[in-house]
């Protein structure tokens, strides 16, 4: 009949964005209830873009797309309202070590970076080049090359909602541990708490990141599991993740840790080094018992002759307990204030 309604124009299967606004990658993810991957050959441009204060809302986008189950919804004035039931987004890219400390400093000292985002990029590795290097040309291998290829294939037009077993209350599915597996998680989360609660770790940007492991253990497990049952050539899907994946992921983690670590040092042997002469300082009785990060720039020290230079040492004197900050009100823009501990005179100079 003529007063039909017109039908659904047709949309694309897509995968990848390389450069779209949060607007057009929201109406994108409403089309691919799977998610996408945000490619990007250089990942300097990315984070310092989400930097720019006029950007806040692009940024707070991207924390909310980190744990992959959050619905999110659009009301613009030229594209309506787009609603998002799972806003699934992957970040995947490189980056070279000098731009990446100069962003750790932000990262790691309080400044716009300081809000999480550099610690939900997980899957982070920062590997050696081989000091022996040989040319290499020959044809990937045919069988291995077609295997991750029918991976690929098979998990990209599974049908999750076929899943048998508990849902969620969207009708999702929730693949468990099986009792061995469990078992082991649990162990491995009481160890993870306990490292994230030690004084081992250098930097409290270490410990946020380290403690994000306890969703990505059992995500990796997931996708492990999965991937198996995609290469085993299976009509059956599976029903818990079991032992073995938990085992594989906790592996990986600890893999991921050592890089992590690796990485996060760029920025935190620059604000140790600060730290330290800041201490030297506040250790010889250069600053007053109750002072300001302004006290400290204007004395015009190496390496401390800004605001955002004291700032990230301050964080890091304060977590290893040598000053402690509160706020203070002035009767307009309020200020953060600094006690110096006066247990610092016993430390050994």
């Amino acid at each position: 009949m003529l007063s039909q309604e017109p039908p659904e124009p047709p949309t694309e299967r897509r995968y990848i964005v390389n450069d779209a606004t949060v607007e057009k990658l929201g109406e994108l993810l409403s089309q691919n209830q799977y998610g996408l991957l945000l490619f990007r050959d250089e990942l300097t441009g990315w984070l310092r873009a989400l930097d720019d204060e006029r950007r806040a809302n692009d940024r707070a986008f991207f924390l909310e797309a980190w744990n992959g189950n959050g619905s999110y919804t659009y009301d613009r004035i030229e594209r309506g309202t787009i609603k998002i039931p799972v806003v699934t987004t992957s970040v995947l890219g490189g980056i070279q070590p000098g731009p990446l400390q100069t962003y750790l400093r932000s990262a790691l000292g309080g400044g716009m970076g300081d809000d999480g985002l550099f610690q939900r990029l997980q899957l982070l590795v920062y590997p050696d080049l081989p000091a022996n290097w040989t040319y290499v040309d020959r044809w990937p291998e045919t069988e291995p090359k077609n295997r991750a290829f029918t991976v690929f294939e098979r998990l990209s037009t599974l049908d999750t909602y076929a899943f048998h077993g508990v849902k969620d209350e969207d009708g999702r599915p929730l693949l468990h541990f099986n009792s061995e597996a469990q078992q082991f998680f649990a162990q491995w989360f009481a160890d993870l708490q306990r490292e994230v609660r030690s004084d081992r770790l250098e930097h409290p940007a270490l410990e946020a990141h380290l403690v994000k492991y306890a969703s990505l253990m059992p995500s990796l497990a997931l996708v492990f599991a999965l991937a198996d049952w995609a290469a085993g050539g299976g009509t059956t899907l599976p029903t818990h993740v079991r032992r073995h994946h938990a085992q594989q992921a906790a592996a990986w983690c600890h893999f991921l840790w050592e890089h992590a670590q690796r990485i996060y040092g760029l920025g935190v042997q620059d604000t140790a080094m600060r730290a330290r002469t800041l201490a030297r300082h506040l250790h010889q009785g250069d600053v007053p018992a109750e002072f300001t990060a302004r006290d400290v720039y204007f004395k015009g020290w190496s390496g401390l002759n800004s605001a955002e230079a004291v700032s990230d040492p301050l964080d890091l004197l304060e977590h290893l307990g040598w000053v402690r900050s509160r706020t203070r009100q002035t009767g307009g823009r309020p200020s953060t204030l600094y006690t110096v501990n006066p247990r610092i005179a016993e430390v050994q100079a």
